[in-house]
């Protein structure tokens, strides 16, 4: 009987000694490693399907929101208006178009008669909106423009001034104190309400300014005020204090064959403010004999204002043709140096800046510094955030 000695494996080589410490271990089976594979397999595939559920909207809310508003819908002198900010002062100028248009048909809801000038006023409000968006990117151009000048010019605004100007748009004035005694009326008191002109304009902004903070308030709103104000107020070194000035008169008529009619009941004697009455379709000065009073140069259309600024005082002119229509003029005084007072300079002053501003962006688009990079799509998509932040369809018009 032959003997087998322990742990060797008859019929076999003898296993390799094991080293003092090492564990005790076996081959895994390969069906164990098809299980941990197809597990990883497993694990691997929902990962990525969840990559896909979560990456793919964030990744489209990126491009959409974070990426497409910063895009430039404008460059002015190597600086970029972004289509974001586009979006914000679109909407707040939206916003108070249709605050306007809601009063207006309540008023013309309400009105017993004159309706029709609450229409008309609603239909130019309406072409407003329809034209907002080339309004609205005009305007932050200037904005640029303006705040270019105004530092150039040592123009500032302070933090002070701003909330100033807050103060004066969204403070409320107390009410007056009763009056008490024995003859005072029986009211009932009330306290004066305490009002928060910050905290007034914060609430605005939170409730009804959704898209946009209250620092881009002060930035877009607030602020570009008060620089425009300020830049104006440096044009009136420019306007003289005196100016040749004429008080004229006039028939407003609207066929040349009217006019000439009635030019000659005046050479026969009548006159254009006995006229005026009958016949002048300005309506703002045919029942004062057709009364214009004072003007100097730049205040009437250049056809009308040519001939008044020449022919002698008093004598009445041949038909005169106007977009308005057909006039008769009458100077009746001339004086080479009439005193401006602080309306007609104030008017004069804002001529000059508005002069000033049409050439800067002339000069801007001659020579490629002002670019307008304008199209349907980004107009759509601000429209859309401004849509979605007052809660209403993204493509509503």
């Amino acid at each position: 009987m032959s003997k087998i000695a322990p742990g060797r494996p008859s019929g076999g080589r003898p296993p390799p000694p094991r080293r003092p410490g090492q564990p005790l271990t076996r081959r895994p089976s390969s069906r164990h490693d098809r299980e941990e594979r197809l597990r990883r397999l497993i694990v691997i595939g929902v990962g990525i399907a969840l990559l896909l559920v979560v990456g793919v909207p964030a990744f489209g809310y990126y491009r959409e929101v974070l990426t497409k508003g910063a895009r430039a819908i404008a460059t002015v002198e190597g600086e970029t208006i972004s289509l974001d900010t586009f979006s914000k002062l679109y909407g707040y100028r939206l916003i108070n178009l249709e605050s306007q248009m809601q009063q207006m048909q309540m008023m013309q809801a309400q009105s017993q008669g004159g309706g029709n000038v609450f229409q008309q006023q609603i239909q130019r409000l309406q072409a407003e909106r329809t034209n907002l968006d080339t309004t609205v990117l005009n305007e932050l151009v200037e904005q640029k423009l303006i705040a270019k000048e105004a530092n150039l010019r040592d123009v500032a605004v302070t933090r002070a001034d701003e909330d100033a100007r807050i103060e004066r748009e969204f403070g409320v004035a107390p009410l007056p104190t009763p009056t008490t005694g024995p003859d005072a009326p029986a009211v009932a008191l009330q306290p004066a309400p305490t009002v928060n002109a910050q905290e007034r304009m914060r609430n605005t902004v939170a409730d009804r300014l959704k898209f946009m903070t209250e620092a881009e308030f002060r930035a877009l709103v607030i602020r570009p005020a008060l620089v425009s104000e300020r830049l104006q107020d440096t044009f009136m070194a420019q306007v003289p204090p005196s100016e040749l000035q004429v008080h004229a008169r006039h028939l407003l008529l609207s066929t040349e064959e009217e006019a000439r009619a009635a030019k000659v009941r005046i050479d026969k004697g009548e006159t254009i403010d006995q006229l005026a009455p009958e016949l002048s379709k300005d309506a703002a000065t045919k029942d004062s004999g057709g009364d214009l009073g004072w003007f100097g140069r730049g205040r009437m259309t250049k056809p009308f204002e040519d001939v008044a600024f020449g022919i002698p005082v008093n004598l009445v002119s041949d038909p005169v043709r106007t977009a308005h229509g057909w006039h008769l003029i009458q100077v009746t005084e001339k004086d080479a140096n009439r005193q401006l007072d602080e309306a007609a300079r104030n008017e004069k002053r804002s001529a000059l800046f508005r002069n000033w501003m049409e050439k800067r962006k002339e000069d801007g688009f001659g020579d490629d510094s002002i670019e307008y990079q304008f199209s349907t799509e980004k107009v759509t998509w601000a429209r859309g955030q401004v849509n979605v932040a007052l809660g209403r369809p993204r493509n509503a018009q």
